[in-house]
């Protein structure tokens, strides 16, 4: 009785993060992006991005793309606030 009440609730905590994670956008956010670029702008400063992170980049730039008018000034606002501009 007791393995299956803790089954049961390690299911249900691992469901309700699963669906919390989901919710927040999984990371999609503007600020989550912002410093997802931001890093990358720093790996490859000097030009050795990698093929793996150049692909993370042109899917981030998608992401970017794909944000709302507002989400675009949280973008732009966070990059500038990360480059100390």
């Amino acid at each position: 009785m007791k393995r299956t009440l803790k089954g049961i609730l390690v299911t249900v905590i691992t469901v309700a993060l699963v669906f919390s994670l989901v919710g927040c956008g999984g990371g999609n956010s503007p600020k989550a992006l912002a410093k997802q670029s931001y890093d990358l702008f720093v790996i490859g400063r000097d030009g050795t991005l990698t093929p793996a992170q150049e692909q993370k980049l042109k899917e981030l730039n998608a992401k970017v793309e794909a944000l709302s008018e507002a989400d675009t000034a949280t973008f732009r606002a966070e990059i500038q606030r990360l480059m100390g501009l």
